[in-house]
């Protein structure tokens, strides 16, 4: 039976993914303001992003319950937004922010699955974003349970907490439901869109460490 575990378990840049060095340096808070700044304001974009090809996967069933749980998604990137980037780093929507290549490269894949691919195709690249943060936030939680006043505390702090892990794991549920009966080579579909998403993330997260 198709799971999301065994998709995470066969993608190879996995590891080297939740285990990047931006997520290294963050954890050591040896990652410069400036660094994080720079991967922050990339990333604000790229959610804006992520919660529009969210809003076009909606277009993509026509059942309803799949419907309203795709539209719960948006609203929990909303809150992600609002979080992070509004209270967090109040200042960085009103800066003129260009587009690196790493970002501009991960929008336009998940614009050309969008535009180009079935209901599951399309959730599927969504993933490694959204599970991947989840996997880096459980791992970074201990750091700072007897350190508030890391530098990074908020973030980890956000990704790692309920609310967040609690959408993650809802979100794997879903997948999981529509994918246990599929065959191998829709399978393998899958699995190639998942780790062509798992390796632009991992190129995103080069921008905080350039």
């Amino acid at each position: 039976m198709a799971n999301m575990a065994k998709i995470i378990a066969n993608c190879s840049q996995w590891t080297s993914y939740i285990n990047h060095k931006f997520v290294q340096n963050l954890t050591a808070a040896s990652l410069t303001k400036t660094q994080f700044k720079k991967y922050l304001k990339q990333d604000t974009i790229y959610l804006f992003h992520y919660a529009k090809i969210f809003a076009l996967l909606s277009t993509k069933t026509d059942i309803v319950s799949d419907f309203y749980f795709v539209i719960k998604q948006i609203k929990n990137i909303e809150q992600e937004l609002v979080s992070l980037y509004q209270n967090y780093y109040p200042n960085v929507n009103d800066e003129n922010v260009s587009l690196a290549p790493a970002c501009q490269n991960y929008i336009d894949y998940l614009y050309q699955v969008a535009n180009n691919s079935t209901f599951l195709e399309c959730l599927i690249s969504l993933l490694p974003c959204a599970i991947g943060y989840s996997f880096i936030g459980q791992k970074l939680a201990p750091i700072i349970i007897n350190n508030p006043h890391h530098q990074y505390y908020d973030w980890i702090n956000d990704y790692s907490g309920t609310e967040f892990q609690n959408n993650v794991l809802e979100l794997v549920n879903f997948t999981n439901s529509k994918i246990k009966n599929l065959g191998d080579d829709n399978i393998n579909l899958l699995q190639t869109i998942f780790n062509e998403s798992t390796k632009l993330e991992i190129n995103f997260f080069n921008i905080g460490v350039q």
